[in-house]
């Protein structure tokens, strides 16, 4: 099977060569072809000759906006560069690290087996939304609705209310759910800022670097737990396993706090007044 890999990245450029060499050593079962979109150059973020070595083709843009205001630029940019006989699509994050392709190949067939045309994680349990920190799309489809990532606020509603409009069914990669605590916990073990960085089901991590006391040197050791591997060099520590057990707990506790879609379905976003939209036929409001 041929699947394109677009990778976005601005500032995380550590991130993204680890991220690549983990796809080069684990990613086996397919054909891909790895695009790199950037837009950091301009404030200084550069991708060296060593990241080069491992991309198969390079995007670099000048708007430096960052993830809020360049993320949809990014995508755009890489889906031009898409292979027109590719299968799927995958949009990941440069600081999101998934060991092996397992989860790749069970949701490939999936994707197959009930004429969905996109899997991603479900990212606000609150709205109808999709994550693309690790997606997976039918590359068909995204020939002639690139458009769908056009849109720089609240991005993870409107690609599900696009789908919605649009009579297309999508499925929840649910190894990496939940992806949000409920707002009403002020901290939460292994969310920082609200939001889990460790997925032991899916073997992937998404970490930033700023929220680690120590850096990398702790997202190499949960990429490590949660691969149940030694990829990275870092000695073991007798914890090792109890903090695993701990991520799982703690994403497993999550599921059954209360959390407002218990009492009510789940509501679209209208972008053109910026609130909530309780119409069910919302046309992306």
């Amino acid at each position: 099977m041929k699947i394109d890999i677009v990778l976005l990245v601005y500032n995380r450029i550590d991130d993204l060569r680890h991220c690549l060499s983990i796809i080069k050593d684990t990613w086996i079962s397919h054909d891909y072809h790895i695009i790199v979109s950037s837009n950091g150059r301009n404030a200084g973020y550069l991708v060296d000759n060593e990241i080069l070595s491992k991309i198969d083709t390079m995007i670099e843009s000048e708007n430096d906006k960052g993830k809020l205001g360049g993320q949809s630029s990014l995508v755009l940019n890489g889906l031009t560069k898409v292979r027109t006989d590719s299968d799927y699509v995958i949009i990941l994050e440069a600081d999101t690290w998934i060991y092996s392709d397992r989860i790749i190949n069970k949701y490939t067939e999936q994707l197959e087996k009930s004429n969905a045309l996109w899997a991603s994680a479900k990212w606000y349990d609150r709205f109808f939304s999709l994550a693309i920190d690790f997606a997976i799309i039918k590359a068909k489809y995204l020939q002639t609705n690139a458009k769908i990532f056009d849109i720089t606020v609240y991005s993870e509603c409107y690609y599900a209310q696009y789908l919605i409009n649009d009579h297309q069914k999508y499925i929840h990669i649910t190894e990496n759910m939940p992806v949000m605590v409920p707002g009403y916990l002020k901290k939460y073990p292994f969310a920082p800022k609200g939001r889990f960085f460790a997925f032991p089901k899916s073997q992937m991590v998404t970490h930033h670097i700023e929220l680690c006391k120590k850096g990398f040197e702790t997202k190499k050791r949960h990429f490590n737990i949660v691969s149940k591997t030694k990829y990275f060099d870092i000695k073991p520590k007798f914890s090792d396993k109890f903090l695993l057990f701990l991520m799982k707990f703690s994403q497993a506790t999550v599921t059954i706090l209360p959390k407002r879609s218990w009492f009510k379905s789940h509501d679209y976003y209208d972008f053109k007044k910026n609130i909530i939209s309780k119409n069910n036929n919302c046309s992306l409001c």
